[in-house]
């Protein structure tokens, strides 16, 4: 796997270019020092323990650099494992592996997630993170170099599927609630993706539109769909990425199976579809059917599950909900341009009676895929509000950072975002209580990035706040 190191410590160029295209306009751009880190780096285990979770593990070449890694429970000293390495939008590794560490457990995967990456990173920043991600995996871990994996969700999925189609031997790819340009995928692997999205996710629509006219990558892109809004999968579904991950590579010839085995594997789907996690729309259920068969044909006997598909396909309880949400969509599109010329010709006022209006119409709906629907719009909206935002902060446009900051709060009040840039405009403007109100709801709202305060000009005077300080000393740096 050596030569694969080196064929990816040339390819810098290549993906800064590629960020270009990949990553979400509304990422803001940072300096390189933004990776600065006070805490304490521990160095490489000599000896990797069982159920061992080592949270800052710095990278090979630059210590300043560093990963989380967990080691399963099942772990036996001297053997190789497969990885997945996962990439969270905030760079809290943590979140992730904490919440899939029962599924490495039962697996036998290791989890490694970067303590650097984020959205906001400047894309020569980004580049370098996962150039040493990839060279940290194969020259310290105990790894399985033909079974490694990327993953994220949001950003974070972006900056996973950078890896997976730079020559760094990603075997798959897990991306969740973001896509990627599908002519990306012009080589043999990844081998095989697993493309998430809920039905409330502003970016579904990026996942619904992954389709490849090659009847082999079509044949290996798995369209993941439930209920929920834009965040990591559940548990429950995500297991399913690592079925996908083993049948795939059992298909590849990379892993070998037992007949026992391939039957456990097999079982595993049967198990999910006994949970009926996907019976609550026949959409949901189309999908989960064609992504067993697409992984265990030619493992197991799929005969029973493709009668299953095709009787689906043509129910008509499956073209009722398709012509249902095709006619929501169309609702949604109409609905999204009304709003998005609202912006700057209606005032706070009216936004924020409007925002009321929509999350009241969320909390209250029946009709789940109404209720995605309504996510959708007030997703699509954040993202709008930020990256206008973000543009004209940068541009030091007062009248409008200040009137979209108020948006960017009535619109997405959950987002800790929203609220620490209305922080950050607070400090330029010399209002001390309210930059510190803002922050402190900004941490309520999960913020706790305390380098990019230190590392923000705007906040300079604030250090010198009591109340400020003793809010930014409760997050971490």
């Amino acid at each position: 796997m050596k030569s694969v190191i080196n064929t990816l410590s040339k390819t810098n160029i290549i993906l800064f270019f590629s960020l270009l295209v990949l990553i979400s306009c509304g990422n803001r751009n940072v300096k390189n020092n933004d990776v600065t880190k006070t805490i304490t780096k521990v160095a490489l285990p000599k000896k990797f323990t069982a159920g061992d979770l080592s949270e800052h593990i710095s990278c090979v070449d630059d210590a300043a650099i560093s990963f989380a890694l967990y080691m399963p429970s099942t772990y036996k000293e001297g053997e190789k494992l497969p990885l997945l390495i996962l990439f969270d939008p905030h760079g809290d590794p943590l979140f992730p592996i904490n919440k899939y560490k029962l599924l490495a457990d039962k697996h036998h995967f290791m989890l490694m997630g970067s303590n650097d990456s984020k959205n906001g990173n400047a894309t020569e920043l980004t580049a370098h993170i996962i150039q040493l991600m990839a060279q940290s995996a194969y020259s310290l871990l105990p790894v399985d170099s033909n079974r490694v994996y990327s993953g994220g969700f949001s950003g974070g999925a972006r900056i996973a599927a950078l890896l997976a189609f730079s020559p760094s031997g990603i075997q798959g790819l897990v991306t969740c609630g973001a896509g990627f340009p599908i002519y990306q995928w012009n080589q043999p692997i990844p081998s095989v993706i697993c493309a998430i999205a809920n039905d409330g996710d502003m970016n579904l629509p990026e996942i619904n539109n992954l389709k490849s006219n090659d009847p082999v990558k079509a044949g290996r892109l798995l369209t993941f769909r439930n209920k929920g809004k834009h965040e990591w999968p559940s548990s429950e579904v995500f297991e399913e990425v690592f079925l996908a991950f083993n049948a795939f590579a059992c298909r590849d010839q990379i892993l070998t199976l037992t007949n026992d085995q391939k039957k456990l594997l097999n079982d595993d789907y049967y198990a999910i579809d006994k949970n009926k996690l996907y019976a609550a729309n026949p959409i949901y259920k189309a999908f989960f059917y064609e992504r067993w068969i697409k992984a265990m044909d030619r493992i197991a006997n799929v005969d029973e599950i493709k009668k299953k598909y095709i009787a689906l396909k043509s129910s008509p309880a499956l073209q009722t909900a398709i012509n249902y949400e095709q006619q929501l969509i169309k609702q949604e599109t109409d609905i999204k341009d009304g709003y998005y010329k609202s912006m700057g010709s209606r005032d706070t006022i009216w936004w924020k009676n409007e925002m009321d209006k929509l999350g009241q119409s969320i909390a209250v709906s029946y009709d789940e895929l109404k209720k995605s629907q309504l996510e959708r719009i007030r997703g699509g909206l954040s993202l709008m509000c930020y990256m206008n935002l973000d543009k004209t902060l940068k541009a030091g446009a007062r009248d409008s950072y200040i009137y979209l900051s108020a948006l960017y709060r009535f619109i997405d009040p959950e987002n800790s975002e929203a609220w620490i840039l209305s922080s950050q405009i607070a400090a330029k403007e010399n209002k001390n209580v309210e930059c510190s109100n803002y922050f402190s709801q900004a941490i309520k709202m999960g913020y706790k990035d305390g380098t990019r305060i230190y590392n923000t000009a705007d906040f300079g005077l604030m250090m010198s706040d009591l109340r400020f300080q003793q809010l930014l000393n409760s997050i971490p740096r």
